[in-house]
């Protein structure tokens, strides 16, 4: 888990190196950088909100309806297939069952990601942690005709301006 590279430091980011594990297109789109949220998951094919999050043996996965995308609705409130977004950095271990998933998983219909945190160690240590990103580091490339509608977006699948920070800090006692 260490060795992964990783962008936003979360546990989806080290599930798209197994196999039958596919993330959204739109985790690598160049217009979705300030984006907070991590990228759907499909395994086997299944729908990103038939999967079953557990960690350490709870259960995370989302209560509001991880189908809707509309923010602008307020009938229909989004919500993600996953309802804790758990940092790399605390992960010991992650199993994914895509078939022949045991018994014990239940009330889901497409696939298993459990994951194990880390136990404490026998030396006290820890770590600070800061990351950030913003617009101004970054060049668009945008068609002539459509860059004026870019800029003006306030449409999430296109960000033109974003600033984008990220601190952690980890105690080990």
């Amino acid at each position: 888990i260490k060795a992964l590279p990783k962008s936003d430091g979360n546990l989806n980011e080290l599930l798209k190196w197994l196999p039958d594990v596919q993330l959204s297109d739109q985790a690598n789109s160049s217009a979705t950088a300030g984006e907070i949220l991590p990228p759907d998951v499909s395994i086997s094919g299944g729908k990103t909100y038939e999967n079953n999050f557990l960690v350490d043996g709870l259960g995370s996965n989302n209560l509001l309806d991880p189908a809707a995308r509309s923010v602008t609705d307020p009938n229909s409130i989004p919500g993600f297939p996953q309802g804790l977004f758990l940092n790399a950095a605390l992960i010991d271990h992650v199993t994914v069952y895509q078939s022949n998933i045991p018994a014990r998983f239940g009330g889901f219909t497409g696939g298993v990601v459990a994951a194990q945190t880390k136990d404490p160690g026998p030396h006290f240590n820890g770590d600070v942690s800061f990351a950030t990103t913003r617009d101004a580091w970054t060049s668009f490339h945008i068609d002539p005709a459509k860059a004026a509608k870019f800029k003006q977006s306030a449409d999430s699948e296109k960000e033109p301006r974003f600033e984008k920070y990220r601190a952690g800090c980890t105690l080990n006692i």
